[in-house]
């Protein structure tokens, strides 16, 4: 009898283990379409002061915070530029995020507004939406100073620098979980808005002895500088991860001085991407007066003015670090300068205007 009992017993869970399996099977995956439209902004605002590197030639450096108002947007260009969007679809999977398609927008520098939007035909799954901005030949609209095939693996191109402002960029990444359609059927669309941001920082050299040089009998505006990164400086970067994924030990650049809208003398500017919220690059500053020439040793042949060696230069992302000084009638640190005889494939900067 009791024997009996036990087979009934476990005839009725396994009935009921098998409702409970019915009940699961049958809910069955919906038929849904599902597009997913992204809508990016930028705000091209030049970059608000961060800290002024206050250079003596006694003393060395210090650091002040000044109130500074930044730039309208555009204003300083002097090419035919416009904004690329480049907005890449990954797959979120088990242990990693497959590429799915890849869609391309513009902007004209002339537009009220910089926006651009992307549509995609997803399913009910999770996904990573990838977002580089960066400045275009307006002609040409292809990749210019960055290699983008692979938005995790930014780098530099080999194309000559004619501008650095030029290299200005912006991105951001999104996770998008749309597994909550899966059971559903019917057409949906999904809109994500997103805002970009600078990865990086800037800076810039403005001299405040141009009249003491130009007294002197200098011209202003016919100085070569030399820049040199002399440690780890980054050279790449990660859209998914945002931040810099790839760094140089070091790394040199050439341009002219000129001056700005207000009368300044800049010597040189640059963008570097900014691995969090805050980092350091080690400048060695040489100037020349007029051109200069490298000899096939590194050594370069040319008339030097002054040079500051050494120079922390704090930066933060989306903000101006100022570097300020009697950059020409003083010097600081070791002179004397070599360049890798490689220096043809550095970076390169003719200023032009």
């Amino acid at each position: 009898m009791i024997n009996r009992v036990k087979h009934i017993a476990l005839m009725m869970l396994s009935l009921l283990a098998l409702a409970s399996c019915d009940r699961t099977i049958h809910e069955y995956p919906g038929t849904v379409n599902i597009e997913l439209i992204v809508n990016c902004s930028v705000d091209t605002t030049h970059p608000e002061h961060f800290v002024t590197v206050e250079c003596d030639a006694e003393t060395g450096t210090s650091y002040v915070v000044r109130t500074q108002s930044a730039d309208l947007k555009g204003t300083r260009f002097n090419e035919p530029v416009c904004l690329r969007y480049v907005i890449d679809l990954y797959k979120v999977e088990a242990s990693h995020s497959k590429f799915v398609s890849r869609e391309i927008r513009f902007s004209s520098l002339t537009d009220a507004k910089y926006e651009a939007t992307a549509s995609f035909q997803v399913d009910a799954a999770k996904y990573k939406v990838l977002v580089w901005c960066d400045y275009v030949q307006d002609d040409v609209r292809e990749a210019w100073y960055y290699q983008t095939d692979d938005l995790t693996k930014i780098l530099y191109s080999d194309i000559e620098v004619v501008d650095n402002n030029d290299k200005d960029a912006f991105t951001n990444m999104i996770e998008v979980n749309l597994t909550d359609y899966y059971y559903l059927e019917g057409d949906f669309v999904v809109t994500y808005d997103t805002k970009l941001s600078r990865p990086k920082g800037r800076y810039k050299c403005i001299t405040t002895d141009m009249n003491d040089f130009t007294h002197g009998g200098g011209d202003p505006e016919n100085i070569t500088a030399i820049i040199t990164y002399t440690q780890y400086v980054s050279a790449g970067y990660n859209v998914e991860e945002q931040k810099p994924n790839y760094f140089e030990p070091t790394r040199t650049f050439m341009t002219k001085s000129k001056l700005d809208k207000d009368g300044n003398l800049e010597l040189f500017y640059d963008y570097v991407f900014v691995n969090g919220k805050q980092t350091n690059v080690k400048l060695n500053m040489f100037f020349y007066n007029g051109d200069i020439t490298v000899g096939e040793n590194g050594e370069v042949i040319g008339e030097e003015i002054s040079h500051w060696t050494g120079i922390v230069v704090p930066l933060k992302r989306n903000m101006e670090t100022i570097i300020e000084g009697r950059m020409l009638t003083t010097s600081f640190g070791t002179g004397g300068i070599g360049i890798d005889p490689g220096f043809e494939d550095e970076i390169v900067i003719p200023w032009e205007d």
